[in-house]
């Protein structure tokens, strides 16, 4: 099988720049491409197994040999994996886009590298059944200035004269990355917009959390306010606020809510499970600021006999928050979710699941975890939700329930009916000490309690509920008022449904949703609108 194809000849990287330091290499690349064996091809790196340190390593080298790194493993030309099976690549790219690109282990890179040649890449296939083609040829150039189609998401570029106006309206149509350039301004205005909810503001916090959405999206780093002043929901108070983090490095008003006591209360008792704006501005209001202070509020309701169930599902949540403040690794979420898995073919076989939330947008540490699942034979597998927490309760690996074991989207349609209804269980669990599935818990520090979210979705709706519990939450508003705006549907976690006749559209895959909606597929780890 013959190597990789580029329609460029290889350029050979000159011995002074196999000598260069890295603050040499770095600063070359800032105002060039570079040119080398990998030149003309995009880059993926799928981090699943890989160390932090080895993706940066990694991405370093390909750069400097000329590569383009790319976040979508759809849009490469090469996919470096560690992966070693079907099932788990195809979590991050369809089988079938696979097949059209070469995915190898990172030692086609290196060896490549040390060769000074781009190598045939038949020894290096990560997975078995993957046939890399015989040559992939040079991509096309991406669209001129980032511009994209009117439904597509814009493609994230470092040029240095993007047009703002470019940007959709619609988070949906946008690649928003994790992490973004403009990260510390995005932190203080975040910090004014918490503020805004914590208050009562709704509208506001809405408006902050548009502009914010915006300017997330905004590939380049922010140097005057000029080039924002056309992004969608970016106004004035918003440029102000702009200008004086450009002029003085922080805004004057998040600066004064970190030392404010109110705002730091608020943002405390919000934390925990149960509590929202409105009984935390209700609690101050009565003058308890501490934790110390609801724990003898709901231990007064406890022995009045006034809502016992309610307080004592409040005294749990405050005797977890310790553990509920130290985030979940990924390796933790996927030991989880192999359990799951296994006792639900334990009590059906058939059944498939997915990680939703923060960790399949690509964050290495989670506040909790989602899981939705659904069974592959249509009509199977309603009731398992109940069997799987039994089970588990059994086990001691769920300590408790939180009130919310069945669910229906706020304002979904009056068609659905209880058999199309998604079924929902809040956890808390606690994994066993000497579990054998993960030995990150090298330390010999008992496990903490972790916040689990089991949904159960019909086949026909599941990868609406995929979609809808990915999130991120200004990601969904937008699809959401997508679907409303333009296309007469009303879409949500249970299902996309048709308003001229409340139809529920069957949909096969998430690629299929996105097709139904008339928009270009955004992949989860592109969908990081908030904060």
């Amino acid at each position: 099988m013959a190597p990789l194809k580029s329609t460029q000849a290889p350029v050979d990287v000159s011995s002074d720049e196999s000598t260069s330091s890295l603050e040499a290499i770095r600063e070359r690349a800032s105002r060039r491409r570079k040119t080398g064996i990998f030149d003309g091809f995009k880059i993926c790196i799928i981090s699943v197994k890989f160390k932090p340190q080895e993706i940066g390593e990694l991405t370093d080298v390909c750069e400097e040999h000329g590569g383009r790194m790319e976040a979508n493993a759809d849009a490469a030309d090469i996919v470096l994996t560690k992966i070693g099976t079907r099932a788990r690549l195809e979590r991050h790219i369809a089988w079938e886009a696979a097949q059209m690109r070469v995915v190898v282990g990172p030692e086609y890179l290196t060896d490549c590298i040390q060769q000074n040649k781009l190598l045939d890449c038949t020894p290096y296939v990560a997975v078995d059944g993957l046939v890399p083609p015989a040559s992939v040829p040079k991509p096309s150039r991406s669209p001129k200035k980032g511009l994209g189609t009117k439904n597509s998401p814009i493609e994230l570029s470092d040029s240095e004269s993007f047009d703002a106006a470019a940007l959709p309206r619609y988070c949906c149509q946008r690649q928003t990355p994790l992490v973004c350039k403009n990260s510390e301004l995005i932190a203080q205005l975040a910090m004014i917009r918490q503020n805004r909810w914590l208050e009562g503001d709704d509208m506001k916090a809405l408006a902050h959390s548009r502009a914010i959405a915006s300017i997330k999206a905004f590939p380049n780093k922010i140097e005057t306010i000029e080039e924002i002043e056309k992004l969608p929901y970016v106004g004035k108070s918003t440029l102000n606020r702009v200008s004086e983090f450009l002029g003085r490095g922080f805004i004057e008003e998040a600066r004064h809510l970190e030392k404010n006591e109110r705002f730091q209360v608020l943002s405390d008792f919000t934390t925990v499970y149960g509590i929202g704006p409105v009984k935390a501005r209700a609690f101050l209001h009565q003058n308890i600021k501490t934790f110390g202070d609801l724990e003898r509020y709901y231990r007064r309701q406890l022995m009045s006999g006034k809502d016992t169930e309610n307080a004592q599902g409040m005294l749990n949540s405050l005797a977890a928050r310790e553990d509920f403040r130290v985030k979940i690794s990924r390796a933790e979420v996927e030991e989880v979710a192999r359990i799951i898995a296994n006792e639900l073919e334990i009590i059906q076989p058939g059944f498939i699941h997915t990680i939703t939330g923060g960790y399949r947008r690509g964050k290495e540490e989670s506040n909790d975890i989602d899981i939705v699942f659904s069974h592959k034979e249509i009509g199977h597998g309603r009731g398992a939700l109940q069997s799987l927490v039994s089970r588990l309760k059994a086990q001691g690996i769920i300590t408790h329930t939180l009130p919310a074991t069945s669910f229906r989207t706020p304002g979904s349609m009056k068609a659905y009916t209880k058999e199309k209804a998604l079924e929902r269980a809040l956890c808390v669990i606690k994994l066993p000490d000497d579990s054998p599935s993960f030995p990150y818990n090298v330390s010999g520090q008992p496990r903490k309690l972790r916040r689990l979210d089991l949904i159960f979705a019909p086949l026909e709706t599941y990868w609406c509920a995929v979609v809808g519990w990915t999130g991120s939450i200004m990601f969904e508003r937008d699809l959401r008022s997508w679907c409303k705006d333009k296309l007469q549907y009303k879409f949500d976690s249970s299902g996309l449904i048709r308003r001229s006749d409340l139809q529920c559209i069957p949909v096969h895959s998430e690629r299929h949703l996105f097709q139904l909606l008339g928009l270009s597929y955004v992949p989860p780890h592109l969908r990081n609108c908030d904060y």
